[in-house]
């Protein structure tokens, strides 16, 4: 209520003033000219830090929310891991990448029977060795 009567209509507050209570009687009188005794000055702020303290309340309830549900989710991973799909799906990796090292080292020992053989026939070798 101080800081509303300095700043409003040019008042000021001196360090020492001669009747304090005088002061006070003074702002009181000017508060009541324009509100109640029930119109706080500082209620706004007050309502401003309770909507605050809400908005935290809120997020950390949905935060919390959202960790149950990664845990929950991260325990049913965990028990699915060593379940009969997860291990069919690990057998069916294995065999793809038998099939893909078997067709890499085919496609590579072709190439390297073409090279060996256009070696040969630049140096006018015969096309298999003896």
């Amino acid at each position: 209520m101080l800081t509303d009567w300095q700043g409003a209509g040019g008042h000021w507050l001196p360090a020492n003033p001669h009747k304090p209570i005088g002061l006070v009687r003074s702002i009181i009188s000017w508060h009541l000219a324009h509100n109640s005794l029930d119109d706080r000055p500082a209620a706004a702020e007050t309502a401003r830090i309770d909507a605050e303290r809400q908005q935290r309340a809120q997020q950390r309830a949905a935060m919390q929310a959202e960790l149950t549900e990664s845990r929950r989710a991260r325990e049913a991973g965990r028990r699915a891991r060593g379940g009969p799909g997860h291990t069919q799906a690990f057998a069916e990796l294995a065999r793809a990448r038998a099939r893909s090292a078997e067709r890499r080292a085919t496609a590579a020992a072709e190439d390297a029977a073409r090279r060996e053989a256009a070696a040969r026939a630049a140096r006018g070798l015969p096309a298999e060795p003896e």
